[in-house]
């Protein structure tokens, strides 16, 4: 019964053109720092809602790896655009108890760079160096997280241990400044972080670590970046439990993921659609 009557609110909706979340600035809580991954694709989902007359305002709480946003999202009743750790789990977790999770938004596909100006011009190159110096090299990651799984990868690729140190910032934002000064020597980024100066020639890619073989743009090196079956990082919406914007709130992703420019530009951005079956937590 509450399925039939929630697809009867749905029909409904589809007819009101979100207008009960129109006409108002609503805040949208970013934890990380601007010019990141969550910042990327948020930016991308407030230019479609803008021609949808909803207007979203980001308010960025970086720090502690996320969380003062989260609590300060969760004290202030507001919504949080924020990395999901593994979207296969989107719709069993929430941050906190006072917010719900709305919808899975897209999944990273990272790419692995250097500066332009660099030496290193090749993947063969870094694992030969990697063999030769160990520990020279310093690779950079927006997470302690993503910075244990580049350390394991490196270790992979080399057949070795201690070959890289991998620098864990607070965002891909600061992995991307550090690594354009030469303050790092590789990074692992999301692709939509650094598609924008790898196409203005500031970076060199050297490969792209797919976890989706339906990436269009991808071409994977090394395999064993490809093999990857842990965590599925990726972005999601979260909101307070206030069922009816709630719904609407879903129907504004599902809306946006469903128009044609949003898949291209998410291609284009090395971004790719969580899957069906966890992308929406209402519906």
């Amino acid at each position: 019964m509450k399925k039939f009557l929630l697809a009867i609110v749905m029909s409904i909706t589809s007819t009101f053109t979100h207008s009960e979340i129109t006409n108002r600035p609503i805040k949208v809580v970013i934890p990380y720092a601007p010019a990141g991954g969550v910042d990327s694709l948020f930016r991308l989902l407030q230019e479609y809602s803008i021609k949808q007359n909803v207007n979203l305002v980001p308010e960025y709480k970086p720090g502690a790896q996320g969380q003062i946003g989260i609590e300060y999202a969760d004290k202030h009743n507001s919504m949080l655009f924020t990395v999901i750790s593994d979207v296969r789990k989107y719709n069993e977790t929430a941050p906190t108890n006072n917010l719900v999770p709305i919808s899975g938004v897209a999944t990273n596909v990272f790419v692995v760079v250097t500066n332009s100006k660099s030496n290193i011009t090749s993947l063969s190159q870094v694992t030969d160096l990697m063999k030769t110096t160990p520990g020279k090299l310093n690779w950079g990651t927006g997470s302690p997280v993503l910075a244990d799984l580049t350390n394991n990868v490196v270790g992979e690729i080399t057949k070795s241990s201690n070959t890289a140190f991998a620098i864990p910032f607070n965002g891909a934002g600061p992995v991307l400044s550090n690594l354009l000064s030469n303050s790092i020597d590789i990074a692992v980024l999301p692709g939509s972080v650094a598609i924008s100066a790898i196409e203005a020639g500031l970076l060199r890619k050297l490969a792209v670590w797919n976890t989706d073989d339906k990436c269009e743009r991808c071409v994977t090196l090394p395999a064993v970046l490809n093999n990857y079956k842990g965590e599925l990082d990726g972005y999601g919406l979260y909101s307070p439990n206030t069922a009816i914007d709630n719904i609407l709130w879903a129907k504004l992703i599902r809306d946006f993921l469903s128009d044609q420019t949003t898949k291209s530009l998410l291609r284009s951005r090395y971004l790719t659609t969580i899957p069906a079956s966890v992308i929406f937590a209402r519906n």
